[in-house]
């Protein structure tokens, strides 16, 4: 038995042996034209594998047909396979590939983090804010609902960049101007930043001691640090990281800031960013979809939040949204 990998019959434009999977299970005899298709299917294969004692053949396509296939087989491998079982919000305006592309950026960013520079990093993110900012602007205008913004999937892909979504569409409902928003959105999108630095079993942990919330708690600093001090971004950037969990009662953290004392910029944040935990069920609260979520909120009022910026995001879209959360996937 010889294992093969689907990016060695890439090489292959017809297929010179029989390959086979896991119980002898034939997949294509030789002399199978090896469509995009094909590729799409043996991707989600684990073990692919030919008989070393099995002749193989030799078999020339035209030209033509050749090339044809060449670039099929480009185009497929470089697109992102969609994970239609858990990924793809079927409500959202953005297009499905869309959604999986910006999660692909993200993911990227963040899984490199320690192999690259952090300007690269901020490269990285400032190409997702364009593209936040430049392209998806005039889809904001077809939403009738919030859940409409937000991605789907594993909260660690998807929350920073729906909190930055939420935050470019309620900033352009309070009507800030575009370096106000442009800035925003690259501070939404690193609010959370800090969180790498911690162990990843402590980010992911339900139940904290008191210890371990102290240590979770310390992502707000560390996330200031790194925008203002590696990442050489404003302060009004990197404030966002440090603030996004005071309330406007003054019972955050990590300082305890309230009212005025808390910046425009992570008051927005702040909304939106509580939002999507409530919505990914990251709260104390359980909720089935948007409008618990949005009723939550108002139920916490000026406790919480700066009752301008809620107001303004609670009816920012249709407040009645009743679809359940769990039934917004493509299945």
């Amino acid at each position: 038995m010889q294992i093969i990998t689907v990016e060695e019959l890439i090489n292959y434009k017809i297929l010179p042996f029989n390959i086979y999977t896991k119980g002898d299970k034939l997949l294509f005899p030789s002399g199978e034209v090896l469509t995009p298709g094909k590729f799409l299917q043996l991707r989600h294969i684990d073990l692919i594998y030919r008989k070393e004692n099995e002749e193989t053949i030799t078999v020339v396509p035209p030209a033509e047909e050749e090339q044809a296939i060449n670039k099929d087989i480009e185009e497929i491998i470089q697109e992102p396979v969609i994970d239609v079982t858990n990924s793809i919000n079927r409500r959202s305006v953005l297009p499905p590939q869309e959604q999986v592309k910006l999660k692909l950026s993200y993911e990227n960013a963040v899984t490199d983090i320690s192999k690259i520079t952090p300007a690269e990093i901020v490269s990285r993110m400032k190409d997702i804010r364009n593209k936040i900012q430049d392209e998806y602007f005039a889809m904001f205008d077809n939403v009738v609902y919030a859940s409409q913004l937000r991605l789907l999937g594993e909260y660690d892909k998807c929350h920073a960049i729906n909190v930055a979504i939420l935050t470019a569409a309620l900033s352009r409902k309070l009507g800030k101007s575009e370096d106000f928003i442009s800035d925003i959105i690259l501070a939404a999108l690193l609010h959370d930043i800090g969180k790498i630095c911690l162990p990843k079993v402590l980010v992911n942990k339900q139940g904290m001691t008191i210890q371990e919330q102290k240590l979770y708690q310390a992502h707000t600093t560390i996330g200031y640090n790194l925008i203002k001090n590696k990442m050489n971004l404003s302060e009004k950037i990197a404030k966002v990281a440090l603030e996004h969990h005071e309330r406007n009662d003054g019972t955050g953290y990590p300082h305890g800031k309230s009212g005025d004392f808390i910046s425009q910029e992570s008051q927005i944040v702040r909304v939106c960013n509580y939002f999507d935990n409530l919505t990914f069920n990251k709260t104390s609260h359980k909720v089935y979809n948007s409008k618990d979520a949005l009723k939550i909120m108002l139920e916490m009022g000026s406790k919480l939040f700066a009752i301008d910026v809620l107001y303004s995001f609670v009816y920012m879209y249709n407040y009645d949204d009743t679809q359940p959360l769990d039934e917004m996937t493509i299945l």
